[in-house]
């Protein structure tokens, strides 16, 4: 996921944010827990993908790659209404 949207990844206290660029702007993609380990369980994949704007389908396609970057940011804008 982090490569296919170009993210920065950004360490501070206790989470790891993720940035993305478009059109020439900087938004906040999800952040995580230092403390999360291993698989992710329901309520850690929700948290994930609702800054996204995706569903839990679409989150699943994006980190399993039939989702490509492309794909992904014309589902955002249009659901952020920036297109």
């Amino acid at each position: 996921m982090v490569s296919k949207l170009n993210s920065v990844e950004s360490r501070a206290r206790h989470h790891v944010f993720f940035y993305f660029d478009y059109q020439g702007k900087r938004y906040l993609a999800p952040k995580i827990s230092h403390s999360w380990r291993g698989d992710l369980d329901s309520p850690q994949v929700a948290w994930l993908r609702r800054p996204l704007l995706l569903s839990s389908g679409e989150f699943e396609d994006l980190i399993s790659y039939p989702l490509s970057g492309t794909e992904f940011f014309a589902i955002w804008t249009e659901r952020k209404w920036l297109s």
